[in-house]
């Protein structure tokens, strides 16, 4: 690697270390919303609940994060 990517790593690590804070309160409430739902809410639906509660979410992170936990629609 040579040093101007190393800089440019090393100058984004505490915009991945935000992300990543970001990304496990974001993953608590997806599996609150999924428990409540009996693990009926696949993520286009839990996507909508939390848009619900005015949390600005992207559905295609919402099924990142689910498929990451195996948190899958239960019959």
């Amino acid at each position: 690697m040579n040093r101007s990517s190393y800089c440019k790593w090393l100058a984004g690590a505490e915009a991945r270390a935000t992300r990543q804070r970001e990304g496990r309160i974001l993953a608590e409430e997806i599996r609150e919303v999924h428990g409540e739902s009996g693990g009926a809410y696949g993520s286009p639906l839990v996507t909508a609940e939390l848009r619900e509660k005015r949390r600005r979410v992207n559905e295609k992170r919402i099924a990142r994060i689910m498929r990451t936990f195996s948190w899958r629609v239960s019959a």
